[in-house]
């Protein structure tokens, strides 16, 4: 028996409830297989939304391509589905450190090449972490925040890492990162070199005798160190400013007498070691490396900069320019140091 439809096409009626429960039977299969495929679409584009906001978000941590590539190599070790995850939990990060060590042995690096990869390991947790824009210099290594990475070595062929968890007036307690059992043995009394990475401030590096290897709790304590060696700055950010300055023309080339005394006056914004942000009401020529004059602290600064980039407010015609710090004496570079350290 037909029945007819509205769609004008004849259908089978059915004629025993054997029939009408397959019919269902059908139905609910086609729903539900529909609503998986529906379910697995929305699955899929939240996982490309979750990659794009991660991979977003650990740019402004302003990572490297090694050390990006170290974050997504202890996410797959994780098995994370939400890589997110990752910046609110630094265990899992600290986990995967021991498996990321035993590799490095296993594989051919020389005692250089595994430095400089410990190197952005530390900055990599520093970074997710411990992040900050700009920070003040330390003054001794126990002013060092508990909770940093270190990595240290007698021999560069075999390092070390280990999170500060303690400090005493007179020594340091670290925790290593490694399974005891593929633990080097530590030197009781060897001088290890150490270092360590601040974010918004610079690396560190020192010496220190290890006082106790407690090979049970996988702890050493060292000495604390008298005497350290500030490395390489993090590049700072701009600080916000307001100094009155002059630019002139080098005298190398000034061409006429005019152009001997003539002094542009322009204003500081921005102001950073390298760089500097300043505004004037007269358009400049990008061939010449001009000499900027201000005062710090009453320390009389002349710089010679180098304009990299420009804007122009048309209403009053008010220019402001990026430029680079070419040549700056030792002494104002000094002062310039100070100045930026003492206003974060």
């Amino acid at each position: 028996m037909y029945i007819d439809t509205i769609f004008g096409i004849k259908w089978r009626a059915a004629v025993s409830p054997l029939e009408v429960i397959i019919f269902f039977v059908v139905v609910f299969l086609i729903i539900t297989a529909f609503s998986l495929y529906k379910y697995n679409l929305k699955l899929k584009n939240k996982i490309i939304q979750a990659r794009l906001l991660f991979q977003f978000k650990i740019k402004q941590f302003g990572l490297t391509a090694l050390q990006i590539r170290i974050v997504n190599h202890i996410i797959e070790n994780q098995k994370l589905k939400n890589p997110q995850i990752i910046f609110r939990n630094p265990d899992l990060f600290e986990a995967s450190i021991g498996e990321i060590l035993v590799y490095l042995k296993s594989g051919a690096e020389d005692g250089e090449s595994l430095v400089n990869i410990f190197k952005d390991l530390i900055i990599t947790y520093e970074k997710l972490y411990h992040y900050a824009a700009a920070r003040k210099p330390i003054e001794k290594i126990s002013d060092i925040e508990e909770g940093v990475l270190l990595f240290f070595y007698l021999n560069p062929s075999v390092v070390y890492v280990g999170k500060l968890v303690e400090k005493g007036a007179f020594q340091i307690t670290l925790q290593l990162f490694r399974n005891i059992k593929n633990l080097p043995e530590i030197k009781t009394e060897g001088i290890y070199e150490f270092f360590l990475w601040r974010s918004g401030d610079a690396e560190y590096i020192f010496k220190a005798k290890v006082l106790l290897f407690d090979f049970d709790e996988g702890r050493i304590i060292i000495e604390m160190p008298s005497e350290f060696m500030r490395g390489k700055e993090v590049r700072r950010p701009y600080i916000d400013v307001f100094i009155a300055s002059t630019l002139s023309i080098p005298e190398e080339l000034k061409i006429s007498d005019d152009e001997q005394t003539e002094e542009i006056p322009c204003t500081i914004l921005k102001l950073n070691e390298h760089e500097l942000v300043f505004r004037l009401a007269q358009k400049l020529d990008y061939r010449i490396n001009y000499i900027l004059d201000f005062k710090i602290n009453e320390f009389k600064v002349g710089i010679s900069i180098q304009l990299i980039a420009d804007k122009t407010i048309t209403e009053g015609d008010i220019h402001y320019y990026t430029c680079k710090i070419m040549v700056i004496s030792e002494a104002a570079k000094a002062v310039l140091h100070k100045f930026i350290n003492d206003s974060f």
